[in-house]
C-alpha cells in the first residue's frame, strides 16, 4: 500500500466514525489505531513551518481585504476561492508580499513536492478485514468506496 493510500484511508475512517454498529465501529477503530502512526508522521511532514503559517495568514488577510462580499458583509467564495472585487489592487499587495516572502515561498514549494515523493512510497500495512454485512446501511456511496480496503 501507498503512503498516500495510507493517508487518504485514515482520514476515510475519521469521516465514517459516526456510523452505528459495534462491529463496524470496532473495525474502524482498529484500522485507525493501525494506519495512526504512519498517518501522524505523515500529518507532521505536510505541515507548514510557522514563517508559512504566517505568510499564509497574511495572504488571507489580503484576500478578505479585497474579496466581493455578501449582504451581511461576509466574504464571497465559491470553492473555497474568494471572488475579488478588485483582483488587480489584491494582485499587486500580494505580488509585494510574495516578493518579501520569496524564501518562505520557495521553501513551501519545496517541501510539497518532497511529500509527493514521500506519498508514493510503499508501506507495509495489514488491515483489519470487515465483513461487508456489518457495514452500517446509512453509509453513503462515497463513504463506502473511500474504504473499500477493510471490506472483505
Amino acid at each position: 500500500m501507498k503512503k498516500e493510500e495510507v493517508f487518504n484511508l485514515y482520514q476515510s475512517l475519521d469521516k465514517v466514525g459516526h456510523l452505528k454498529g459495534v462491529d463496524f465501529v470496532y473495525a474502524v477503530a482498529k484500522n485507525k489505531q493501525i494506519l495512526q502512526k504512519e498517518w501522524f508522521s505523515l500529518n507532521e511532514a505536510i505541515k507548514g513551518s510557522d514563517d508559512f503559517i504566517e505568510h499564509e495568514q497574511e495572504r488571507i488577510k489580503l484576500c478578505e481585504k479585497y474579496a466581493k462580499k455578501d449582504e451581511r458583509g461576509q466574504s464571497i467564495k465559491i470553492n473555497n476561492k474568494y471572488i475579488f472585487d478588485d483582483f488587480t489592487s489584491f494582485e499587486k499587495e500580494y505580488g509585494g508580499l510574495r516578493e518579501k516572502d520569496k524564501k518562505i515561498i520557495e521553501e513551501r514549494e519545496k517541501q510539497l513536492k518532497d511529500f509527493d515523493k514521500i506519498l508514493k512510497q510503499e508501506v507495509s500495512v495489514k488491515l483489519f478485514k470487515i465483513n461487508k454485512k456489518y457495514i452500517p446501511k446509512e453509509i453513503t456511496g462515497d463513504e463506502l468506496s473511500s474504504i473499500f480496503k477493510i471490506i472483505q
